[in-house]
């Protein structure tokens, strides 16, 4: 017998689910994707590797430019289970939503905390164009705005999203 795949909360794909008292509708949601993709590269990390369940794998990477900033081209893990204090500071986005990097940019400033300014500092010292750029559109003093949520998603594992580099397939569909 088939079954759906698992994600990382312990939660079936394509069913209704229930954790920490909130209800989960996957029922369309019967696809499995790792979130990132070199967490797959050594065979002691797959049953750690940061999965979600999706309704469709994302397509060809159809970036051209970088930095990649086409919302298709990442995916998150559940709005209401996101990293960094995430959850409630976007506005109609669904819990179970995994396609928000657009509206990231629509969260409200707040001041940077430690890891935050470490990180920005680390991106500052690394002299490349496109990332001095959109730090000084995302960082002020102090402050970081949403968009700085979308220049860390360029990195896979340091931002609230991922990005889809590389071709996704379907792989043990029913």
């Amino acid at each position: 017998r088939l079954v759906y795949g698992i994600d990382s909360y312990g939660l079936t794909c394509g069913h209704l689910q229930t954790l920490d008292g909130r209800t989960m509708d996957f029922t369309e949601l019967k696809n499995t994707y790792y979130l990132n993709p070199l967490e797959l590269l050594e065979i002691s990390n797959i049953p750690y590797a940061k999965k979600v369940c999706v309704a469709e794998c994302p397509e060809v990477p159809t970036c051209t430019t970088f930095p990649c900033t086409v919302d298709e081209m990442f995916v998150c893990p559940y709005y209401a289970l996101a990293d960094n204090d995430l959850y409630g500071k976007i506005a109609g986005v669904d819990d179970i939503d995994t396609s928000y990097y657009d509206q990231l940019a629509t969260i409200p400033d707040d001041t940077a905390t430690a890891d935050q300014t470490a990180f920005i500092a680390e991106l500052s010292g690394l002299g490349i164009t496109w990332v001095d750029d959109f730090l000084a559109a995302t960082v002020s003093g102090a402050t970081v705005t949403g968009g700085y949520y979308q220049l860390t998603s360029q990195f896979p594992g340091k931002g609230p999203c991922y990005p889809v580099y590389i071709k996704t397939a379907d792989f043990f569909n029913r």
